[in-house]
């Protein structure tokens, strides 16, 4: 072929002319068929209906991609829906939207810190607050909260703050307030566990005990945590409660065995619940919010009008009392919904961000009840390990929406083999473009690939799936924050400084003193209302039977 070479020589070069020409047909070729690869889906999509939903929401510029029997465009787009990102399919961009009555299924969040949480859940609030929907948000570090208040706009006097970094616009709190519709019993139920959540290394039977009955004393005759050491601890004042208790367990507890103890049994017994209560109580922030009577909000009537309630636990500064302080909140939240008459049940949304902190064993009940009095819960957090099996177990299971962000390796090995279906979709991105069953790598080799895929995602990347509608995962990416210019929240009188509330915490302390001093006076005269307040101290929310 190169004569004017030698024999070697022509070999080589020969054999390179060779390669050269090869290379340029493989290339034609690979042209060619990605080519007559795009027609083919391109056909594929406008006449086999492939994803019809997708056809059916073109108008809308979104796209649902699992198929779902008897969902108009509007149904699907319509009330209380969520945008939750882009995907992409045959090259498109679309946006993937959640219809409405997805949400009662309750949606679970999970990714690393950084990886776009966050930004999900902001985009999700501003869309609940331009439709209209009631929802709470339980904020531990105070983020999403601060970033959402300017978009507010109409419905900023639909809002409840609470706050408790913010000592200048202290919301009053009572946890021990009466609940409608509530027996006192399961009140104290759920308070117990909330307390048993946060200080379980020291839990026991006798300080659940001592617990239990006390906060039964205090709900009965509508007191706050603040009189808890002085029930324990002055007998005159118990003595009084007592007399006017309707339960009989509460009254046997007392008399039956909290009298019968020895002044040395008793101070032993009871010192680690009076530390405990006390060191929460302490913390002004959280103290004086305590100890007013009166509530400065009602749960269940925000979850009934559609109202806002915003909750900045301020965990970096308050750190385990804001747990507690947030478990009592969801005791709250549960105890309204439970209670919700079918002709009320409008739907309300309960977004919780790093949830495992304050959600207690009763955690069950919200997530298999909650749908049918129309919560709906998101829950985001940063790692499995953050949770027990058992209520892994349970989230897993019984949350239809899943989405998860960048996660580290060993719970992208869980979350990959629990929405299996990742595999299946790497295997059709991997079976060639004209969807021939070409395996590059064994099964071994492709859950390594899904593994590696959930650890490596990048920033507001993630994985959806929606379990019974979707046939496998699909990778989304996130929209990005909208931008508002920044407003204060519209406080009200409701809102008051940490020196009013000492104030007027201080005003009942002192009307309490007086009215136990009623009861003595009563005793020694041997009158039977002994234990009725006189009508100087009536009404303070000390002891108001009526």
């Amino acid at each position: 072929m190169f004569p004017q070479f030698g024999l070697f020589w022509n070999f080589v070069l020969s054999t390179l002319v060779y390669l050269l020409y090869t290379a340029v047909a493989i290339g034609i070729i690979w042209g060619i068929r990605a080519s007559l690869t795009g027609f083919m889906y391109h056909m594929e999509d406008y006449t086999t209906g492939f994803l019809k939903v997708r056809d059916l929401a073109n108008a809308a510029n979104a796209e649902a991609l699992w198929i779902l029997q008897n969902h108009t465009p509007d149904e699907l787009y319509g009330e209380y829906s969520l945008a939750i990102g882009d995907t992409k399919s045959s090259g498109f961009a679309n946006t993937l939207m959640l219809p409405g009555d997805f949400r009662s299924t309750h949606m679970y969040v999970v990714g690393a810190s950084g990886a776009g949480k966050s930004s999900l859940l902001k985009n999700f609030i501003v869309q609940d607050i331009a439709s209209g929907m009631g929802f709470c948000v339980i904020d531990p570090h105070g983020d999403l909260i601060t970033d959402s208040i300017p978009h507010l706009n109409e419905r900023r006097e639909q809002a409840v703050l609470l706050d408790l970094a913010d000592m200048e616009h202290m919301l009053p709190y009572n946890p021990l307030q009466r609940r409608e519709g509530v027996p006192i019993a399961e009140q104290v139920a759920r308070l117990l566990l909330a307390f048993k959540r946060v200080w379980e290394d020291s839990w026991g039977a006798r300080m659940e005990d001592i617990l239990r009955h006390t906060l039964a004393l205090l709900i009965e005759h509508n007191l706050t945590l603040h009189q808890f050491e002085q029930v324990l601890v002055d007998a005159d004042f118990r003595d009084m409660l007592l007399a006017e208790t309707s339960t009989d367990t509460t009254k046997d507890f007392f008399f039956g065995r909290y009298n019968v103890w020895n002044s040395k049994e008793r101070t032993m017994f009871i010192e680690s619940s009076l530390n405990k209560v006390s060191a929460f109580l302490a913390d002004p922030r959280i103290g004086a919010r305590l100890g007013q009577v009166e509530s400065g909000f009602n749960v269940r009537e925000i979850m009934d009008s559609g109202g806002i309630l915003l909750v900045n636990l301020a965990k970096g500064r308050l750190g385990l009392s804001a747990d507690l302080f947030g478990a009592m909140l969801m005791a709250d939240i549960e105890s309204s919904f439970l209670t919700r008459g079918m002709d009320s049940r409008r739907p309300f949304a309960l977004y919780a961000d790093e949830f495992q902190n304050i959600a207690t064993e009763s955690f069950a009940t919200v997530l298999t009840e909650a749908r049918k009095f129309g919560l709906c819960l998101t829950m985001a957090h940063q790692s499995l390990k953050q949770l027990d099996d058992k209520l892994l177990a349970l989230i897993l299971g019984n949350c239809q929406t899943q989405i998860y962000f960048r996660v580290a390796r060993q719970d992208a090995e869980r979350l990959a083999k629990e929405s299996s279906n990742i595999v299946k979709q790497l295997e059709q991105r991997e079976a060639g473009l004209l969807q021939e069953p070409v395996n590059k790598f064994s099964l071994p080799e492709m859950w390594e690939v899904a593994f590696h895929s959930l650890a490596r995602l990048e920033q507001r990347k993630a994985y959806l799936m929606v379990k019974g509608a979707m046939e496998h995962p699909e990778l989304i990416k996130t929209h990005d924050n909208l931008i508002a210019p920044k407003r204060n929240f519209p406080y009200n009188e409701e809102y008051r400084p940490h020196v009013e509330l000492k104030d007027q915490q201080e005003k009942r302390k002192k009307n309490l003193m007086d009215s136990i001093d009623h009861y003595l006076e009563g005793v020694k005269e041997g009158r039977k209302d002994a234990s009725k307040l006189p009508p100087e101290v009536e009404g303070l929310g000390f002891i108001d039977k009526d």
